[in-house]
């Protein structure tokens, strides 16, 4: 959230708390705000939804901070582990490979897959071939490749003014 949905971030917090029968008093809608700035008001207002529809507990009358964020999670539902993914895109690929071999180019939602399958791996040069007892090697490599690009996301870049000034700080 940004300056901008504090008024609309007001208009839901208050009427969550009408709802519950409780208030809230300004200083708790402005740390509320800053506690919950890193969701988008999208989320805040279907979370609110989500607790006025969904929540069984009377006390505190007005939702914490946590709830709001658990039911934002509850709305996402559960996230799977990268191993958990990466495990369903690899059975995907081989059912593709039994099914089609080479004949139907393989096509997935999944970005990681549909790179490693178009740039590390030509999928239709791949199935042409692959051989049966290879597939526990590439099942491997695969599986590395996919838990390396979804770790690549991550990382952090240094800003290179600033630490060629750190660098250069003891330099006479």
């Amino acid at each position: 959230m940004n300056e901008k949905d504090k008024n609309k971030f007001a208009v839901i917090m208050y009427g969550v708390a009408d709802n519950f029968g409780g208030q809230i008093a300004k200083e708790g809608l402005k740390i509320r705000f800053e506690a919950l700035k890193d969701l988008e008001i999208e989320q805040i207002s279907q979370a609110a939804t989500y607790l006025m529809n969904n929540r069984e507990k009377d006390y505190p009358p007005v939702p914490t901070v946590k709830e709001f964020r658990d039911a934002t999670e509850a709305i996402k539902g559960p996230t799977l582990s990268i191993q958990s993914k990466v495990e369903i895109e690899i059975d995907k690929i081989q059912e593709h490979l039994r099914r089609y071999g080479a004949s139907k180019p393989f096509v997935t939602d999944d970005e990681i897959s549909m790179h490693l399958m178009t740039q590390r791996w030509n999928y239709q040069q791949w199935a042409k071939t692959v051989l049966t007892a290879e597939l526990q090697w590439w099942r491997k490599e695969f599986r590395q490749s996919y838990e390396a690009y979804s770790e690549s996301d991550k990382v952090q870049y240094l800003d290179a003014p600033e630490s060629i000034k750190k660098l250069t700080e003891g330099i006479g």
